[in-house]
C-alpha cells in the first residue's frame, strides 16, 4: 500500500520525523493471525499493537533493519 506522508505518520508515530516524501507499507496476511502475532511478538519490537479497523485486525512491528511491517489476517475472495 502507498500512504500519503501525514497520513502514516499519524498512523504509525514511529515515523513520525522520518525524513521521507512517500511510505509504502508492505503487509503479511497470514492464515492464523492471533498464532502468528503470539509467535512472533517476543522477537520484534511492536510498534502499534493488536487493534482492529474496518473489521480486520492488524499489527505493526519493526524488522532488525527499522522497516515497519504491518500484519493481518489472510483474506478468502
Amino acid at each position: 500500500m502507498v500512504y500519503r506522508d501525514e497520513h502514516l505518520r499519524g498512523w504509525l508515530p514511529v515515523l513520525e520525523d522520518t525524513p521521507v516524501g512517500a511510505f509504502g507499507m508492505f503487509y503479511l496476511a497470514v492464515d492464523d493471525f492471533d498464532a502468528y502475532v503470539e509467535r512472533i511478538r517476543p522477537l520484534v519490537t511492536v510498534q502499534k499493537d493488536v487493534m482492529e479497523h474496518q473489521g480486520q485486525k492488524l499489527f505493526y512491528f519493526t524488522d532488525p533493519n527499522g522497516y515497519v511491517i504491518g500484519v493481518t489476517q489472510k483474506q478468502s475472495w
